[in-house]
């Protein structure tokens, strides 16, 4: 007969891994929303250190700033084409830039609505990187953005393309 004891009962060891993640993510949530984001630039670059690779995974849902982004990364043999889920901004809310590399995408949004209780306004922040592995046509890159779609492309440079090239005498 086997007798179960707290410290080899399975039930009691997932009900305490089920706590103790519970606990985690509560703590994930408060401390994003009770000052970890609070006071920091969009424009500050080290606060985006997280580069994701073009070659990573698709389809992903990524939580920056309070808002969950669904960021798709097609490669193609022509280039790359990044589609982000962004409802709720306006175009002039957004900034694309390609630099060194990376392609930086950030939005800001404020929404005032009132209520019987007085005014609200919410504020959404959004930022992504995403790190392209191979050299792209810097002047050929444009942006849509459709129904809340913003889709990105970035041509891949050609190989043949010589004109950063030196001929050594």
């Amino acid at each position: 007969m086997v007798i179960m004891t707290p410290s080899n009962d399975p039930f009691e060891t997932m009900l305490r891994l089920f706590a103790q993640t519970q606990q985690e993510m509560m703590n994930d949530s408060l401390s994003r929303r009770m000052g970890s984001d609070l006071g920091r630039r969009t424009d500050d670059r080290s606060e985006y250190r997280s580069d994701r690779p073009a070659t990573g995974p698709r389809g992903s849902n990524h939580r920056r700033h309070g808002i969950d982004t669904n960021l798709h990364v097609d490669e193609a043999d022509d280039g790359y084409a990044v589609m982000v889920d962004l409802p709720g901004f306006e175009r002039d809310d957004l900034a694309v830039r390609f630099e060194d590399g990376v392609l930086s995408i950030q939005g800001e949004t404020t929404v005032a609505t009132e209520t019987s209780d007085g005014a609200r306004r919410h504020s959404r922040r959004v930022a992504e990187r995403v790190a392209v592995p191979e050299p792209v046509v810097d002047d050929e890159i444009t942006a849509t953005y459709h129904n809340g779609v913003l889709e990105v492309t970035l041509p891949r440079a050609d190989d043949t393309d010589d004109s950063n090239r030196i001929d050594i005498e």
